[in-house]
């Protein structure tokens, strides 16, 4: 385990979320998974070669929640105070209920119950549903001779999402809102957005359980219900407490939009800039193994928490229990031992199944099928409106933070075109 300033001080750039540190951090994991297999990072340590990423995935005495216990996060308790230490602490006791933050039986009885709304036949009928919310979204954009997407990127997951949970269409935005103000936050390390986070979550919470409230009043029930029903039926069946099901939904609702989001604003930004968006317009083959490398490339959640749950020895490197690991799947996705040339977006890679952007062992990404299928649709509706697309911009504005780094904007402009290869057979 090697000790390079250097690299700490690029790296406590990427986790302080300054802008010009997420504008392009991939250099900096490359530098992390060049540097060593273990890197300490103050409190915390961090892995980022492919190999030891998803090893660390499948291995059971790392625990799935960082932001809850864990060497960071008792540092992080210290400083704060009064207000700012019961909104740190009830933050995170609600989010410790969520699915992807639980380990053992806890968490397969709750993934269990979660891949309801996800079972792979649930979300092959929604494609009809999907393509009809891209067509209506792309009918609203303004086709000025610059025009932002980034609003298209957002509305797309979160009316799908929506629409499974049985979210009014005007109720989306507020979600939205109170969704980024709990992205923005990173473990109470900024206390402002720690508030904010923190009055989010008590709004986000308060809707949730009116609308299981209310779906109770009903007493709707069963496959016929839709997914409020299923998951209410864990419920009644004891096997998902009231809490749990207000996490499941705010998760769900959270988790279901914000890295797709990600992936659309983002892929779409890569393959203008890569000079691969008029090379799917003209052979739409390519698309699903382009969304696939484009998973790989952007990488829409950059790192995964862990918290060693005993003393465990790593590559020669002693891991204390409680001590927080950051685990680069970006870092990963760009191994040169797993893929070739991996700092080249190629929309036709033959290695790409390899990346971990989806995770990787028991905490696979519930929602895959899901976030492949709107990230084709949507891509397949932009490149035949829009087959001439270019970036209107040398200079993107990128914010969230450093698991979750988004475009704040994304604006584009486009050359009209007569005739375009792209057509329906794609979707």
């Amino acid at each position: 385990m090697k000790n390079d300033a250097s690299l700490s001080e690029s790296l406590s750039r990427i986790f302080a979320s300054e802008p010009d540190a997420l504008r392009d951090p991939f250099p900096v994991w490359n530098r992390l998974r060049e540097a060593t297999a273990v890197f300490a990072l103050g409190d915390t340590m961090l892995m980022a070669r492919h190999s030891d990423v998803a090893k660390a995935l499948r291995d059971k005495r790392f625990l799935s929640n960082p932001q809850g216990s864990g060497s960071q996060f008792e540092v992080v308790r210290a400083r704060l105070n009064g207000k700012e230490r019961v909104a740190l602490d009830e933050v995170t006791e609600f989010e410790a209920k969520y699915v992807s933050r639980q380990n053992g039986e806890t968490h397969a009885r709750l993934r269990r119950i979660a891949q309801r709304a996800f079972a792979p036949q649930r979300i092959a009928a929604l494609g009809e549903r999907i393509s009809l919310h891209v067509e209506d979204l792309l009918r609203g954009v303004d086709q000025a001779d610059v025009f932002d997407l980034k609003p298209f990127a957002y509305r797309l997951p979160l009316r799908v999402i929506g629409e499974l949970l049985e979210i009014p269409l005007d109720d989306l935005e507020k979600i939205h809102v109170w969704s980024n103000a709990l992205g923005r936050n990173r473990g109470g390390t900024d206390t402002p957005i720690l508030l904010e986070a923190y009055d989010a979550l008590r709004e986000f919470r308060a809707y949730s359980e009116a609308m299981i409230e209310t779906a109770r009043v009903r007493g709707r029930r069963g496959e016929d219900s839709g997914i409020v029903g299923l998951l209410m039926d864990a419920e009644q069946e004891d096997r998902l407490t009231p809490l749990e099901l207000t996490a499941m939904f705010v998760v769900l609702l959270f988790a279901g939009h914000e890295t797709t989001t990600n992936l659309i604003a983002s892929g779409i930004q890569q393959l203008l800039l890569h000079n691969a968006w008029k090379e799917l317009a003209a052979d739409p083959a390519a698309l699903p193994g382009a969304v696939e490398e484009l998973l790989r490339f952007v990488t829409p959640v950059q790192y995964a928490g862990r918290v060693a749950g005993e003393d465990i020895e790593w590559d020669g490197v002693r891991i204390p229990r409680g001590t927080t690991v950051f685990l680069s799947l970006a870092g990963a996705n760009r191994d040169p031992s797993v893929f070739a040339n991996p700092d080249t977006l190629d929309v036709r890679r033959k290695d790409v199944r390899s990346h971990l952007s989806l995770g990787y062992g028991p905490h696979l990404c519930i929602g895959l099928h899901l976030a492949r299928m709107e990230g084709s649709l949507a891509l397949a509706s932009l490149l035949r409106k829009f087959p001439d697309l270019e970036l209107a911009s040398n200079d993107y504005r990128w914010g969230g933070h450093a698991m979750l780094r988004g475009l704040l904007d994304l604006p584009v402009q486009c050359r009209k075109s007569p005739s375009s290869n792209f057509n329906q057979q794609t979707a």
